[in-house]
């Protein structure tokens, strides 16, 4: 079944990218962790809902990339 799209925008990833101090690829990595979990019915309106997506967001990329 397909919950939908993920768009990313090079230009977006390489300003947050340098923004966080990061590279290009571990943003993208970021970006579709992101992507993913909206996909999956998590948000990041409320700030305990934020907490948890973004914790999992992390462990996601720490995990992709081995760090």
């Amino acid at each position: 079944d397909e919950l939908g799209d993920i768009i990313l925008t090079p230009s977006y990833a390489r300003q947050e990218a340098a923004r966080r101090g990061v590279s290009f690829k571990e943003e993208i990595v970021r970006l579709v962790a992101h992507g993913m979990l909206h996909l999956l019915g998590y948000d990041h309106v409320a700030q305990a809902e934020e907490a948890h997506m973004f914790s999992w967001q992390e462990k996601i990329v720490a995990q992709s990339l081995g760090i």
